[in-house]
């Protein structure tokens, strides 16, 4: 076999695993709606979890809806018990459950297969402000 016969040969073969499967599909109004019946789950769950959520700050929240399942995505800079913010940290948000952790946001908000579909306009952070 001559060598530009084996480079053909390995070009033409798969390296590595398939490429992701994602579908991109488009925010509708019912993804609106649902996101709105659920927000108050994801602020309780928010309540729940964090020291002082009042005073809890967000920032490049973005809503996505990943597989069926809404999620809120981005950075948060939260209140110690010592009474200082500990830094902005990637968290992601579903009802019921936040992981304040980068890799656990990643791979909840950015996953290598399956549907997403993001909610676009503009930055979602006013909506996880805490309303009493």
């Amino acid at each position: 076999m001559t060598t530009l016969t084996m480079i053909a040969a390995l070009l033409a073969s798969p390296l590595g695993p398939p490429p992701p499967q994602i579908v991109y599909e488009d925010w509708t109004p019912a993804y609106e709606t649902e996101m709105m019946q659920i927000l108050p789950l994801v602020r309780s769950a928010l309540d729940d979890t964090l020291f002082d959520y009042p005073r809890t700050r967000f920032r490049n929240v973005e809503v996505r809806r990943v597989d069926g399942v809404i999620r809120f995505c981005g950075e948060i800079n939260a209140l110690n018990r010592m009474g200082g913010y500990g830094g902005w940290q990637e968290f992601v948000a579903i009802p019921g459950i936040v992981a304040i952790n980068a890799a656990v946001a990643r791979q909840f908000c950015f996953p290598t297969n399956g549907t997403v579909s993001m909610r676009t306009r503009g930055d979602a952070s006013p909506l996880l402000t805490y309303r009493p």
